[in-house]
C-alpha cells in the first residue's frame, strides 16, 4: 500500500508471473482463474489480470479493477515504451463476486478479451488488432490510485497455450423451441484444428442422436424431428 504497482505511463511496476512462449506460435488462448475480485475506492484502484509481452516495451494488458463503485473490463497496449498508451476497452463489468474467470485468445493479430462467472457462459468484453511477436505470458495484480491501497490477488489456476474454447452461435446458448433441422455454428477457436459436435436428445446425452467432427464452424446437422 501507499506505492502504485502497475504496467501504465510509468513503467511496468505490477507483480506478475510470467512463463515464455514460442513466438512462432500464432494461434492461442490464455485463461486465469481469480479467487479474487479487486474493490476498490475513489482513491484507490485495484487491478488483476492477464499481460502479454513481446518485450519490456511492447505488450498487452487485459484486466479487470474497481473505482469502488463498479468494476471495470480493461485492455490497453503499449508500443515503444509505456509513454502513450492505446486504450482499446474500459466498460463497467457486472461481477458480484469471485471467482472470475478472465479470457484472452489469439488468431494471427486479432485479440479477443471475454470473462465469466461460472467458468462456461462468456461474455466477451473487447476485440481487437494489435501485431505482438509474442516472448512472454502470465498473470499480474496490481493497485494505484491518489492512495493506492494494498491488494492480495488470489489466483487459482492460469492455463495456456491450449486451443480455447469454441462459442455457439446459433441456436443461441441455452435455445429452446429451435425448429429442425438445426444448422449449427460456432465462434472460431484459436489454435484448434479439430470441432467435435455432439448432439443429444436429453441434457445427460444418453440419447446421442449426432456425434461427427469437422474443420469447419459451420455444420448442417440435419438432425430429425
Amino acid at each position: 500500500g501507499g506505492v502504485e504497482h502497475q504496467p501504465w505511463t510509468s513503467g511496468n511496476t505490477a507483480p506478475r508471473i510470467m512463463q515464455t512462449v514460442d513466438p512462432s506460435e500464432n494461434d492461442a488462448g490464455w485463461t486465469v482463474m481469480f479467487n479474487s475480485v479487486p474493490a476498490g475506492s475513489d482513491s484507490s484502484i485495484p487491478m488483476e489480470g492477464l499481460l502479454l509481452e513481446q518485450d519490456t516495451a511492447n505488450y498487452l494488458r487485459f484486466d479487470v479493477f474497481s473505482d469502488g463503485s463498479s468494476y471495470y473490463g480493461f485492455a490497453a497496449g503499449f508500443t515503444n515504451g509505456p509513454d502513450t498508451p492505446h486504450v482499446y476497452i474500459s466498460t463497467p463489468i457486472p461481477i458480484p463476486g469471485p471467482p472470475v474467470w478472465l479470457c484472452v485468445t489469439r488468431q494471427g493479430t486479432q485479440w479477443r478479451y471475454y470473462y465469466s462467472l461460472d467458468g462456461q457462459s462468456v461474455f466477451t468484453v473487447t476485440t481487437l488488432d494489435r501485431a505482438l511477436t509474442l516472448h512472454r505470458v502470465g498473470v499480474y495484480a496490481g493497485n494505484a490510485g491518489n492512495s493506492p491501497q494494498a491488494f492480495s490477488c488470489r489466483v487459482n489456476y492460469f492455463q495456456g497455450a491450449l486451443p480455447a474454447k469454441a462459442y455457439l452461435s446459433n441456436p443461441a446458448d441455452k435455445a429452446t423451441d429451435v425448429a429442425r433441422p438445426v444448422d449449427f455454428s460456432w465462434q472460431p477457436s484459436a489454435g484448434a484444428v479439430l470441432y467435435r459436435l455432439l448432439v443429444a436428445t436429453d441434457s445427460t446425452f444418453a440419447g446421442v442422436a449426432l456425434d461427427t467432427t469437422t474443420t469447419e464452424t459451420l455444420f448442417a446437422s440435419g438432425v430429425p424431428q
